[in-house]
C-alpha cells in the first residue's frame, strides 16, 4: 500500500486518488494548483452569476432561484448555508435516496413530506399537488419500511406480486403526483433534462 508522502492518505482512498512518481497524491497536487487563485475574485464572479440567476427568477415571478441536491450530511447543509445566508439565494432542495445514508440524514430526509406541505403554504396555486406529495412520499415511506422489515432489506425493491390489490392501487397513485411536482420544477426552472 502506498502513501503520499505529504497528507499520509492511502492510495485506495476514496474518491480515488493517484500517487506520483515523487509520492505526493492527486490531492495535494490540485491543492498546489488551487493555492495559485485568487479566490476573492472568484468570489466576485459566482456572486455576479448569482446575481443573474436571482434577477431571472424574480422576473420570471418564480419561487425559488436555484435547485441544490442534498443528502442530509454536513456538506449539502453547508451548501444550503452558503447559498440561503452568504449569498441570498432561495434554493429548492431535492434528495435521492441511495439507500446507505447516514442517522441524521435520514431523519432530514424523512422530514421531506413537512417540506411538501410547506411548499403548499407558499405556493397556493400549486397546493393540492404538493398536499399529495405528502401523502404520496408518506405511503411510499411505508411500503419501503414494511417491505425492509419482512425482508431484511433497504426495502427499496418490491415484490408487486405479493401487494394486495388495494395496496398496488396505493402504489399507483403515488406515481402522479410526484410527476406533477416533476412538471412544476421542470417548468419553473426551464429543465430540458430532469430525472
Amino acid at each position: 500500500m502506498k502513501y503520499c508522502s505529504r497528507c499520509l492518505y492511502p492510495e485506495n482512498a476514496r474518491p480515488t486518488i493517484f500517487i506520483d512518481d515523487e509520492g505526493v497524491c492527486s490531492g495535494c497536487r490540485n491543492h498546489e494548483r488551487e493555492s495559485d487563485f485568487d479566490w476573492d475574485d472568484r468570489e466576485k464572479a459566482l456572486r455576479k452569476i448569482l446575481e443573474e440567476y436571482k434577477t431571472k427568477a424574480k422576473d420570471a415571478n418564480q419561487l425559488y432561484d436555484c435547485v441544490i441536491p442534498v443528502s442530509g450530511g454536513k456538506d449539502s447543509h453547508y451548501q444550503v448555508h452558503l447559498a440561503k445566508n452568504v449569498y441570498g439565494l432561495n434554493p429548492l432542495l431535492v434528495t435521492y435516496n441511495h439507500a446507505y445514508n447516514t442517522e441524521i440524514g435520514v431523519r432530514n430526509i424523512n422530514n421531506t413530506s413537512n417540506r411538501f406541505l410547506k411548499l403548499a403554504e407558499l405556493d397556493p396555486k400549486n397546493a393540492l399537488i404538493y398536499e399529495a406529495c405528502a401523502e404520496a412520499f408518506l405511503v411510499l415511506l411505508k411500503f419501503r419500511t414494511e417491505e425492509g422489515l419482512k425482508n431484511n432489506s433497504d426495502g427499496r425493491y418490491l415484490d408487486l406480486n405479493e401487494l394486495s390489490k388495494l395496496d398496488k392501487v396505493k402504489l399507483k397513485n403515488t406515481f402522479s403526483p410526484i410527476n406533477e411536482v416533476q412538471d412544476i420544477i421542470k417548468n419553473k426552472f426551464q429543465l430540458t433534462y430532469f430525472t
